[in-house]
């Protein structure tokens, strides 16, 4: 269904997050299921180090219904905040999504928009990696291609990428979250104008 009004497919919403992009060569381009197998390989990611330590030996399994689930979900907690704090240290040196700054994004569940000053073209694919600030830590590493590259007057381009290859998990957390930044600024201009 073709949609000839300008209107979005998808709920969007200005939001600041650490983006880490790069744009593939064509070589890349040819094999992209290789590019995403790839990156899903590349750094050591808060959620890579497993939770088994609270779960290994025998009749642990029995042992974890005995715990209070609220020291069963903290300790989880703990392990994933600790896992992302390892991941920051442990990059020391290489270019990674810990050491990136914010930047201001409009994001929906179908793709992303930012400026950017390199050179990027209508049509070229790039590879995303996306840290979305909630808890648990959301990274998000996908393909976008650009489909809108404006040139702006100060210098840079407006650049809207449309994920290509997300899977439907990254999708749900990209709503998740655009759904929560939208309760936070309902409150907040209630608050404002009550």
């Amino acid at each position: 269904m073709e949609n000839k009004d300008n209107t979005r497919a998808h709920i969007r919403m200005d939001v600041v997050l650490l983006l880490k992009y790069r744009k593939l060569t064509p070589e890349e381009c040819e094999d992209l299921d290789s590019v995403t197998n790839n990156q899903d390989r590349d750094e050591l990611s808060p959620l890579s180090f497993s939770l088994r330590p609270f779960m290994e030996g025998e009749g642990r399994e029995e042992e974890i219904g005995n715990i209070d689930p609220f020291i069963l979900n903290s300790l989880i907690d703990i392990n994933l905040k600790l896992n992302l704090i390892i991941s920051a240290i442990s990059s020391e040196g290489k270019k990674n999504i810990f050491n990136r700054a914010p930047i201001e994004a409009n994001l929906s569940e179908g793709g992303l928009g930012f400026t950017t000053m390199e050179e990027i073209s209508e049509g070229d694919i790039c590879a995303l990696e996306i840290m979305l600030p909630v808890f648990p830590i959301a990274i998000i590493k996908t393909l976008g291609k650009a489909v809108r590259v404006t040139a702006l007057p100060e210098g840079g381009t407006s650049l809207g990428l449309q994920f290509i290859n997300i899977k439907e998990e990254d999708r749900d957390k990209i709503v998740h979250y655009i759904f929560k930044k939208q309760r936070e600024w309902l409150r907040t201009n209630k608050a404002k104008s009550g």
